[in-house]
């Protein structure tokens, strides 16, 4: 589970190279004619490519204030808030987790707080809003390191953890790093409420997800830290790689319309003047189709170089006007909800495609026009499905919520993009969640985990 490097590299993605035979060998075989002697094969650019076109903030541990502020505000947990103002009605504005040093200063005459049954004072910190020293911040003047240590975000990568899932049914997850023996003990209890030690979080039971901070070695058995720094016996996780999809960068030459192969590798495709399949086109291949042919009854768009791909097979992606309620300057998305495709506009001009999976049959996503409300780097997500039991996802990344519990966000665990799977949320490549999120107005300033109570965010536009 070590870190991942990403290559990057620029290139165009549209009409990627064709593997195999020349195109124009491909008739269909007749007197003194062979079919050709390689199969063609359209390929996916996948991600070895991508470059992160936003630098990420990255979470600065400080060992001293800086310039204009006289103490660090330390988190203590995950998620502690920072508000807009010291009066009431307050709001939360951000959220900040453990791992960042930010720098504060006290407000003057602004009188003290009290949260969690204590009273506290407040401070302004850096980024903006102030904070209540007793909602979960340790504030000191200069700070050492932090123990036990804490895994930041990679923000410059497509993910910002390695994860992995769960695959052994009843793992432990412990709260703390076990003495092999008290690890031997709880293998031998049923659950958290028959452990006096406290240690067992709990059984895993379900589809688990676990945000992966590094490997260790407890008398010579392998054991795996979360980001939470929580330990699990690595033979019972498997590693969960970033999904080999990003979308488009759309300008010049990349435009709309814009075709994605969204079913699985294998599609057949024809050549120019062939009747007989030449290749094939691999799943998340790209290209901008340049007409459409019916043979056999059978609906082809005509690919780079006069290659003809199944209709049936595309996600086929159209220029949309801008719905009412969004300005002429307006960043806006149009999710397609019957085509499972997104387009990130900056007024009329499209500038991003690429695929999406929205929620399955009975967790329907919601049509209309709504507002980005709140953003997250990442997020745990946890619930029970009625039928496929619980699940429980951590720092989930990317995370923008624009209608109660509904959000556009990253997904790791899975590769269907163009096809329905969520629980009501849009799933995006984590590449393209990235993206959109960096793109996307309302930034979270560089040492903030999240936004939130967001006013006019950027628009998402849901349609079937």
């Amino acid at each position: 589970m070590r870190s991942t490097t990403w290559m990057w590299l620029s290139a165009s993605l549209i009409g990627t190279a064709v593997a195999g035979a020349a195109l124009n060998s491909t008739a269909a075989p007749g007197p003194g004619r062979t079919r050709p002697s390689e199969r063609i094969r359209l390929e996916n650019p996948g991600v070895d490519g991508w470059r992160a076109e936003f630098p990420g903030a990255k979470n600065r541990w400080r060992t001293r204030p800086a310039r204009g502020f006289d103490r660090l505000a330390l988190p203590d947990r995950f998620f502690v808030p920072i508000f807009d103002t010291v009066k009431k009605p307050r709001k939360v504005v951000g959220r900040v987790r453990r791992g960042v040093a930010l720098s504060a200063r006290a407000v003057p005459s602004a009188g003290k707080c009290y949260d969690l049954g204590k009273k506290g004072t407040w401070y302004e910190v850096e980024g903006g809003g102030v904070i209540c020293s007793t909602s979960g911040f340790d504030i000191v003047k200069t700070a050492s390191r932090l123990s036990p240590p804490q895994a930041n975000p990679r923000v410059d990568d497509i993910i910002p953890f390695e994860y992995a899932r769960v695959t052994q049914k009843g793992a432990i997850r412990a709260s703390r790093k076990p003495t092999l023996r008290q690890w031997n003990a709880l293998a031998s209890i049923g659950g958290p409420k028959d452990d006096p030690s406290g240690l067992m979080v709990e059984r895993m039971i379900g589809d688990f997800f676990l945000s992966v901070d590094t490997d260790v070695q407890i008398s010579g058995r392998d054991f795996t830290r979360n980001v939470h720094n929580e330990y699990s016996e690595s033979k019972a996780l498997t590693p969960k790689p970033a999904p080999p999809l990003r979308g488009e960068r759309l300008g010049g030459d990349r435009r709309l319309p814009l075709a994605f192969v969204h079913i699985e590798d294998g599609t057949e495709i024809l050549c120019a003047n062939s009747s007989d399949p030449c290749g094939v086109a691999e799943k998340h291949y790209r290209f901008q189709p340049s007409g459409y042919i019916t043979l056999r009854g059978v609906k082809y768009a005509r690919g780079p170089r006069d290659t003809l791909i199944p209709v049936d097979a595309l996600r086929i992606i159209q220029k949309r006007k801008r719905p009412p309620g969004v300005n002429p300057s307006d960043k806006w998305v149009h999710i397609d909800l019957a085509k499972q495709t997104f387009v990130a506009y900056e007024g009329n001009t499209p500038v991003y495609a690429s695929l999406v999976s929205s929620g399955k049959e009975g967790h329907d996503t919601p049509t209309g026009l709504y507002r980005m409300q709140r953003k997250y780097l990442t997020k745990t997500m946890r619930a029970v499905d009625p039928k496929e039991g619980l699940y429980h996802i951590e720092d989930i990344p990317y995370v923008m919520y624009y209608y109660g519990a509904y959000a556009l966000h990253g997904a790791f665990w899975h590769n269907t993009f163009g096809n329905v799977r969520s629980h009501g949320c849009t799933n995006l490549p984590p590449a393209d969640a990235r993206w959109l999120y960096h793109w996307s107005d309302s930034p979270v300033p560089g040492p903030w985990h999240a936004r939130e109570n967001i006013q006019r965010g950027t628009a998402f536009y849901f349609s079937n």
